[in-house]
């Protein structure tokens, strides 16, 4: 078959478990199809770089931007471009503003003051209309069987595919779910918050509609979604990561690691909680207690170690899994959905791990029996000072969850799932066709 993917994102370099998870679905996905990737980007080094990684497969950068309506104002001439110019330029230095300003923000004292949720500050505007007329074009020119979309930026997509072409898209992380969570951590609710949320819901829903297929990647997403859609659409597809050999379990002391970057809000929401409930409630029980957060932290991250020294940011690491080993892993999140690579990260480091049942959620793993998992920060702080004391719990978890992860997690039965999906679609176009 020919699919046409869009992604609003370069899944390069191989850095993070979503770009992981992207690129080796893509990389299995080309060995038996005709495969054609749209990037919402421009052409960078990253972009060369993942052409050449998948060199069976068509790269297409299309920084298309969305119509922009500003009274009294053509769309032609100098004056348009000149505003067009100031107005995009205006955005990328107002959300790096938000970038910089979001850690003092959010660790400001509570003053009792109701903040709004991040991902209805923040989302991304549905009405992309230039870039999705491209790729609908695109996928009518080019003959395409299948046009497939992924991550919420592309939900709006099978709006703009014509019948005759089947529409696909990839559920990484159900906003309806993530909205309510972070409306569940207002210190009080009102009604507008019920409207706003019951709004935002019905929304997702009916684009979700549109598609022919949805994949989701874990149980628990798609039994969000089964009594709100036909369940015949619906189908449960892994992430995948390639795992090398597992690292033996080394003891762990006063040193704990946190992977993901601030761009992902949920992690920042993660680590900032952390910070401020259950960071105190260790310091005078594990001496020179270090906390290392990976990923892109930029100056989000320079502004937490000066608010909290215990914390470090070490950047770009060629190698993961190395610096993890001999760390417990913790993982703090409270908001969203989808499946947690982190998770699958740190169990290949050989780290023991703490997590919240958010961070844990929809994926077979038993607190007791491969992590911890606790809820408030007293439980939390308690669960890592369990573990820092008590080496035998610490081997026992590390070496039950790698022995769980890969009784229930084979990378290449992911793929083979992923795989049969669309080799149904293929017999189904074939019979169609005949």
């Amino acid at each position: 078959m020919k699919i046409l993917i869009s992604l609003p994102y370069i899944p390069y370099p191989l850095d993070t478990g979503g770009n992981q998870a992207v690129f080796s679905m893509l990389d299995a996905l080309r060995r038996e199809h005709d495969l054609t990737l749209a990037i919402r980007c421009r052409p960078n080094k990253e972009s060369e770089a993942l052409a050449k990684a998948l060199p069976d497969v068509k790269v297409v950068m299309m920084p298309c931007r969305s119509r922009i309506e500003l009274p009294g104002l053509g769309f032609k001439g100098t004056k348009f471009r000149f505003t067009r110019y100031v107005a995009s330029s205006f955005t990328r230095k107002y959300f790096r503003y938000l970038e910089r300003h979001s850690a003092d923000d959010l660790l400001a004292p509570q003053t009792g003051r109701r903040r709004s949720p991040r991902f209805v500050k923040h989302h991304i505007p549905l009405d992309d209309s230039p870039y999705f007329e491209a790729l609908a074009k695109m996928a009518v020119e080019g003959h395409f069987d299948v046009v497939q979309g992924e991550f919420y930026e592309n939900i709006s997509l099978a709006y703009y595919i014509p019948e005759g072409i089947t529409t696909v898209f990839v559920h990484h992380e159900i906003m309806f779910e993530r909205l309510a969570n972070e409306i569940a951590l207002f210190p009080d609710t009102s009604v507008a918050d019920s409207i706003l949320a019951d709004k935002e819901k019905a929304c997702e829903v009916a684009m979700l509609s549109h598609f022919d297929h949805i994949i989701t990647l874990t149980p628990t997403d798609r039994d969000k979604l089964q009594h709100l859609l036909p369940s015949s659409n619906i189908i449960v597809s892994p992430a995948v990561i390639k795992y090398g050999e597992f690292l033996e379990f080394t003891l762990c002391t006063n040193e704990l690691v946190f992977l993901g970057a601030p761009s992902h809000h949920p992690n920042l929401d993660g680590i900032l909680w952390f910070c401020k409930e259950v960071l105190p409630l260790l310091r005078d029980k594990v001496p020179g207690l270090k906390i290392h957060c990976l990923g892109k932290w930029g100056e989000v991250g320079a502004r937490l170690a000066n608010i909290y020294p215990e914390l470090a940011f070490p950047g770009y690491l060629e190698e993961i899994a190395p610096f993890m080993n001999g760390k417990i892993s913790i993982i703090p999140i409270r908001i969203g959905s989808g499946m947690r690579m982190k998770m699958l990260d740190s169990i290949q480091a050989g780290c023991p791990v703490v997590g919240t049942t958010k961070g844990i959620e929809g994926q077979n793993f038993t607190s007791g029996e491969d992590c911890l998992m606790a809820d408030s920060a007293e439980d939390f702080a308690a669960a890592i000072l369990r573990l820092v004391e008590d080496p035998a719990l610490q081997r026992k978890l590390a070496e039950h969850a790698a022995a769980t992860l890969k009784s229930l997690y084979d990378p290449e039965e992911m793929i083979r799932r992923r795989l049969d999906f669309y080799r149904r679609l293929a017999r189904k176009k074939k019979k169609v066709a005949n």
